[in-house]
């Protein structure tokens, strides 16, 4: 009866937890592993597990490096429950996603007895933005990178509160270090050094150097690391001042498109938000200067004071944890186009949705239908840009993308609905039907959404081709790739394979053996099988001799035989 009373109570928790579930998980499984970035990393992880080696990454027989090693490992444990397939591989970035939006609630209802819609704002903006959802569909570190980051923006932000939150940020501090190198530490210093210029208190900073728990969590956590990684890779340790391996198609001129579109459909709400924020810092700068001055006045009023006082205190506090989530975005904002890692994004969602959750609940609450107003006029042209010029120049610049057009449609279409009933409820004024219907139909814009990951992996991926070599290899075939490098062949196949005329993957060592056309020739001519893997319009200098067998085809790739 108890568990019925719970499950009535809890309807709403229920059906958006398994909307989130089904939004997440849905997609990662149903198509191939989307090369570079998810085949080496799948790969990797497969060497991994099968081998045993989880401290010398192995793309095949090559030796590879990366920042770290924590994502690999948790790839191939993953592997090892879940089985051969792409889901153990992208299920901790699913995962992460999940947790990200918990997070963000979290990071919306920061005091006791906030307002629940706090939390419920806070988890559909994060769900809704489109850098969280993309980040969790991939089988790369930047989504558990981003949820261990939030962790540790968390924990500073309860700091002032109870320092034993310290234990977190420490802790996430290390685990972030582990899985993607130490360029979490930087941007934490960074954020806590303009947080106390900005704001003259450097006692948080004082605190993050100084509590003894947390220190000593970092001092042991990444020592063992470090000396760990000194025993028995230390090619590890150079390698994680390296950029990460991001999608295709790096330019500064897209890094501006890819930050609107990524907030989408939030992008006027966050610029908004900071803006408010920054107006804040300027009355509380000029109040806390008023004050100073009045306590050299008589002491009249000495009650009235004291609770005005209590009052001010505690929006000042408000105030600070919304001012250092705001910085903590900014920073891996700025980073991220400084270094065209658009992926370091994802570390933005967090923080931006917290603010957003508690701004927009305290706009309803006090009926500040001025700057719901205001966002919502900032957002609709970012909105009208992204479907008439962002979305259409990365579909151009990025050939992955040509293929997702048929997804990028109706999600333009849910961008649009979201335009059209923002514009509608703010002109009526009605905003509290907003906030439940408007922030609704974000949500729902994922679904075409995940749709591009499907049609991307549909056009590029070599999954078909893969797992027809996986039922046909043997022990003395050879596979060979033409102008082309997929790692995630290995993967498949779990067999390494040769190249021609192909592009090398930073961080993998150069094979000592690459074949020619020559070789080619003759080893099609040999005894022995082998699989040439070539892009479907590629044509080859040297015409293969005779016994040309087509395996398996898809839109990108041929697979062709000698037997």
């Amino acid at each position: 009866m108890s568990v019925r009373f719970w499950l009535k109570q809890n309807k709403s928790v229920i059906l958006f937890l398994l909307l989130l579930l089904y939004l997440y998980f849905r997609g990662t499984s149903d198509h191939g592993l989307i090369d570079p970035i998810e085949g080496l990393n799948a790969s990797i992880s497969l060497h991994m597990s099968a081998t045993g080696n989880y401290f010398e990454p192995h793309l095949g027989s090559s030796l590879t490096a990366g920042k770290s090693l924590g994502f690999w490992w948790l790839s191939s444990f993953a592997l090892k429950i879940f089985g051969w397939e792409e889901f153990a591989l992208r299920f901790w970035s699913a995962f992460a996603g999940l947790l990200m939006i918990f997070i963000s609630a979290r990071s919306a209802q920061r005091f006791n007895n906030a307002s629940k819609r706090k939390s419920w704002l806070g988890a559909s903006i994060c769900a809704s933005m489109a850098i969280c959802f993309a980040t969790s569909q991939l089988a790369s570190p930047s989504a558990m990178s981003a949820l261990l980051t939030s962790l540790i923006m968390f924990g500073l932000v309860k700091t002032p509160q109870n320092k034993n939150w310290l234990i977190l940020t420490h802790s996430a501090l290390v685990l972030s270090m582990i899985l993607n190198g130490y360029d979490v530490i930087f941007y934490t210093l960074m954020s806590l050094f303009i947080f106390g210029v900005t704001q003259n208190d450097y006692e948080l900073l004082k605190n993050f150097f100084t509590y003894p728990a947390g220190i000593i969590i970092s001092i042991i956590g990444l020592g063992c690391y470090i000396l760990l990684l000194m025993q028995t890779n230390p090619l590890i340790l150079h390698f994680m001042r390296c950029q990460d391996l991001t999608l295709p198609a790096k330019n500064y001129f897209l890094m501006p498109l890819v930050v609107i579109i990524s907030f989408m459909p939030y992008a006027g709400f966050v610029i908004r938000a900071v803006y408010e924020i920054l107006q804040d810092s300027k009355k509380y700068i000029l109040f806390e200067t008023q004050d100073s001055q009045e306590l050299q006045n008589e002491y009249e009023y000495e009650y009235e004071k004291q609770i005005l006082s209590e009052q001010e205190i505690f929006e000042k506090k408000v105030f600070q944890s919304r001012f250092l989530m705001m910085i903590w975005g900014l920073v891996f904002l700025v980073f991220g186009l400084l270094t065209c890692n658009y992926l370091l994004l994802s570390s933005c969602v967090v923080p931006f949705s917290g603010i957003l959750g508690d701004l927009i609940d305290e706009w309803l609450k006090n009926k500040h239908l001025y700057s719901i107003r205001m966002s919502i006029v900032i957002n609709m042209p970012l909105i009208l840009i992204t479907i008439i010029l962002i979305i259409p120049v990365l579909v151009i610049t990025v050939p992955a993308l040509e293929k997702s057009v048929m997804s990028l449609i109706p999600y333009s279409g849910f961008l649009i609905l979201f335009w059209l009933a923002s514009w509608y409820y703010a002109r009526t004024k009605q905003i509290f039907k907003w906030s439940r219907n408007v922030i609704a139909v974000g949500l729902l814009s994922l679904m075409p959404l995940a749709g591009v990951f499907d049609l991307v992996a549909e056009a590029t991926s070599i999954q078909k081709q893969g797992l027809v070599l996986r039922e046909l290899i043997r022990k003395d075939d050879t596979i060979i790739q033409y102008h082309e490098n997929h790692p995630s062949i290995y993967f498949y196949t779990f067999r390494d394979s040769q190249l021609i005329n192909a592009p090398l993957l930073e961080g993998v060592q150069q094979k000592r053996f690459v074949t020619d056309e020559k070789m080619l020739h003759a080893l099609w001519r040999g005894k022995a099988r082998v699989f040439l893997l070539i892009p479907s319009e590629e044509l080859l200098q040297n015409i293969l001799p005779s016994n040309v067998f087509n395996i398996a085809e898809s839109d990108k790739m041929l697979l062709l035989s000698n037997q």
